[in-house]
């Protein structure tokens, strides 16, 4: 079973809940790129904490739904900013609990 949520669909933790469950990531597992790979977005802001940076992100949605946004937490030096187009994706499973 996946979950499905924002960022598409993430494979939970523990498969073992009677309805789909809901799922967190840690901003560990949550990759910024700008080749296109994952769910698509556009960067709208962008705050320096000196060795990291949270990058603001507008989702991209079907059917002229309100574009959802996250907040991204990227380590090391980045070269991001507003306007950008990037990707986002998952790595591993995500931690599910029953909503």
């Amino acid at each position: 079973m996946r979950a499905h949520c924002a960022l598409g669909k993430v494979a939970p933790s523990a498969a073992t809940y009677r309805a789909p469950p809901g799922s967190c990531c840690g901003p560990e597992q949550i990759e910024v790129s700008t080749d296109g790979v994952g769910v698509s977005g556009t960067v709208v802001d962008v705050e320096y904490l000196g060795a990291e940076m949270l990058v603001g992100i507008r989702l991209d949605t079907e059917g002229g739904v309100v574009p959802e946004r996250v907040t991204v937490r990227r380590f090391g030096a980045g070269n991001l900013a507003p306007g950008d187009r990037v990707g986002i994706r998952v790595l591993g499973r995500a931690v599910a609990y029953e909503p």
